[in-house]
């Protein structure tokens, strides 16, 4: 029986994830994690409406993200409209996301 030879690892064809890793922009990059950080504060306050930035921070858990992410995070969200600052350091989502959100808030009654 002929024994099968292993293709190089170099001589393998790259995948597409691969390629497209390896020609996209790193600032295309942090731009795409930036956002999908901003979506998962919005995702976090979505079931309270309200909350203190310390609270929300917890309701997010930014444990896996990068020094000052969860900072960031928020930054893009108020600058794309999704959340509202308030005073004394709270936020809530904006009314065009409470419109778009997905089921909107628990027990509150359809317009």
């Amino acid at each position: 029986m002929k024994a099968t030879r292993r293709p190089d690892a170099a001589a393998r064809p790259r995948s597409p994830s691969d390629r497209s890793r390896s020609a996209s922009d790193p600032q295309q990059h942090d731009d795409a994690v930036l956002q999908a950080e901003a979506r998962r504060v919005v995702h976090a306050l979505r079931p309270f409406g309200i909350l203190r930035k310390d609270a929300l921070k917890r309701a997010a858990c930014p444990t896996t993200w990068h020094e000052g992410g969860f900072d960031s995070a928020l930054h893009a969200a108020i600058a794309a409209g999704k959340i509202e600052p308030l005073p004394f350091d709270f936020y809530r989502l904006s009314p065009s996301e409470l419109d778009s959100g997905a089921g909107g808030n628990p027990g509150t009654p359809p317009r």
